[in-house]
């Protein structure tokens, strides 16, 4: 059937499942059918400007944007290495967001400038509808007044319901901050990432009555001098990360009596499961969904085995296995000097995976009845890894981090990896060439959707330079930054002939974007004039004059991006956080 032959009904249907950039990309001047009904009649647009091109992006900013301001209700924006100063260049109108008077969401992603996040928040406070604003990978030296400000004006937006505030900062001077405004219409809130003492929580409930979804972090302050006096009724889901031994945990999760979610991730401490059970039974007798994941290091002096069966055997009483029937699964290294212990809850919902060389033993119990027992009788550790993959699913990872070699046993076994992005691979020093190269390609092999691939330490024992010989119809995105070639572990520089190795490689004519560093200069004009799909640069240059300045406090005498400037006609910044990094947007 032919497209053009359903009702308008049913393609503005079909209009809400598409972003609003792949939207006017595929349908705009089709015909004067389509462009009425994206002008006139679709009244929900959605924009997310994440990894667009910088042509798509003028585009439609110059050309449709205007044509339907009242009508978008959602933008993303982004500053990544992908699309660098995208928002810089979406707010160059200071009138910009007064336009669109139904924006119900906001996001912006590396906001790295206390400038550009007062301009932001300043914008908002004329969003009447705005719901919901999320601040996403946003990196600044130390926390000041502007963000103090901002979480203040933040609190004062009358409709209001979801606040994502992702700031982290370089400079961790344990300065915290929280809202002295009181919000009726906040519900879901995700604080930075800093350590935040009891006392600022009792704050944050006190200006954020209706909160019911918190996810934040608090600190390992023992001696909180505030703590709870009365119940929190509002909050239903709380996911908390916690650092060494908190007394302030305690007391919050004495006082959420409505809680239905509980995850909590702890690094330096670990509760047993007849804490846990305490905690549960005697104050969070609604709670329907539980997740922790804990990280734990024994001291020199203590047996590992027996401390582990100690807290395994915790979690396998009537009260886990059969009352609430919530599995765990502990994980750890024998031989590993540090004695670190993971225990987290099955089954294990991260998108992010780490994998260790066929060389490192990982012992892993589960509580789960129809999980294998790795824990039975044979301590070789190729077989190990084997039993410890044979019946994990895969299907959810996105980001994996990977060192090669693997048995191929191991890799007979691997699944597809139906929705891994990411891939960071490195390999043993020394390792058979052919071998590296040929389990790699494997596994890209099994990953139909991999976008980004990121070569690591990378010394194999005839051939130590960066494979670029391999396939994939699916990657777009290549990372060679953090690339090393020599044991010394000495970053590699692309010179005139790598550059040239990598232009003809079948990865490098696909790839869209390139993060890389160079020897010379020249070498960046090489790679943009000979990469026909590149859209996006992260560069540093060997010789760039900029490389020895700590911080980024005037611009005027960038030397290696005014050269730049003026040999290519794209964006081009240097990065404000990471100032070796200079970013470029081409295409």
């Amino acid at each position: 059937m032919s497209l053009e032959l359903l009702a308008n009904e049913i393609l503005l249907n079909l209009f809400e499942y598409f972003n609003g950039v792949d939207l006017f990309r595929a349908f705009y001047d089709l015909n004067s059918r389509f462009n009425r009904l994206l002008i006139v009649h679709f009244r929900i647009h959605i924009f997310d400007f994440h990894l667009t091109s910088k042509h798509d992006f003028d585009l439609i900013c110059r050309q449709y944007l205007p044509l339907i301001t009242d009508r978008i209700v959602t933008l993303h924006l982004s500053n990544t290495d992908e699309t660098p100063c995208q928002i810089d260049l979406f707010l160059l109108d200071d009138c910009t967001f007064l336009r669109f008077i139904h924006l119900r969401s906001l996001s912006f992603r590396y906001v790295c400038s206390n400038e550009l996040l007062t301009k932001i928040i300043f914008q908002c406070r004329h969003l009447l509808h705005l719901t919901c604003l999320r601040f996403i990978e946003c990196f600044f030296e130390r926390c000041c007044k502007t963000h103090y400000d901002t979480i203040n004006s933040i609190w004062t937006l009358p409709k209001l319901t979801h606040c994502l505030l992702d700031f982290k900062f370089l400079h961790n001077d344990q300065t915290s901050f929280m809202p002295i405004s009181v919000s009726k219409s906040i519900k879901h809130v995700s604080l930075p990432p800093v350590n935040w003492q009891l006392n600022q929580f009792v704050e944050l409930f006190r200006c954020t009555p209706n909160i019911r979804h918190l996810d934040a972090r608090m600190s390992d302050g023992a001696a909180d001098g505030k703590q709870l006096k009365s119940p929190v009724q509002s909050i239903i889901a709380l996911n908390l990360f916690v650092s060494q031994f908190s007394k302030g945990m305690f007391n919050l999760l004495q006082n959420m009596p409505n809680l239905l979610c509980l995850i909590v991730k702890t690094s330096g401490m670990i509760i047993n499961g007849d804490q846990w059970k305490q905690i549960i039974v005697d104050h969070l007798s609604k709670l329907k969904i539980f997740k922790i994941c804990m990280r734990y290091q024994l001291n020199n002096g203590n047996d590992k085995e027996k401390e582990i069966d100690r807290l395994f055997d915790s979690y396998r009483t009537s009260y886990w296995l059969k009352d609430r029937q919530w599995f765990v699964r502990c994980q750890w290294t024998p031989n590993d000097t540090t004695s670190d212990i993971f225990l987290y809850s099955l089954p294990d919902l991260s998108d992010y995976f780490v994998i260790q060389p066929s060389s490192c033993t990982i012992r892993t119990k589960s509580t789960c009845p129809w999980e294998y027992d790795y824990e039975k009788d044979d301590d070789h550790a190729s077989h190990l890894i084997h039993l410890m993959f044979t019946h994990v699913c895969f299907s959810n990872i996105r980001h994996l981090h990977l060192t090669l070699p693997f048995t191929d046993i191991l890799l007979s076994d691997l699944p597809r990896f139906d929705r891994l992005i990411i891939l960071q691979v490195g390999c043993f020093p020394l390792i058979d060439t052919n071998m590296a190269g040929w389990q790699l390609q494997n596994l890209i092999n099994r990953a139909l959707y991999l976008y980004s691939l990121e070569i690591l330490a990378w010394f194999p024992l005839i051939i130590q330079e960066i494979p670029l010989n391999l396939t994939s119809h699916s990657i777009r995105s290549l990372c060679f930054q953090n690339a090393c070639c020599s044991l010394s572990k000495i970053k590699t520089y692309f010179d005139d002939q790598r550059c040239s190795a990598l232009i003809r490689s079948p990865l490098a004519i696909q790839c869209e974007f390139l993060s890389i560093i160079v020897n010379k200069r020249k070498n960046i004009l090489d790679l943009v004039n000979g990469l026909p799909n590149l859209r996006a640069l992260n560069i540093q240059c060997q010789d760039d004059k900029w490389k020895n300045k700590s911080t980024l406090l005037l611009i005027d005498d960038d030397e290696l991006v005014e050269w730049l400037r003026t040999h290519l006609s794209c964006v081009i910044n240097r990065d404000r956080t990471f100032t070796e990094c200079i970013h470029l947007w081409i295409r």
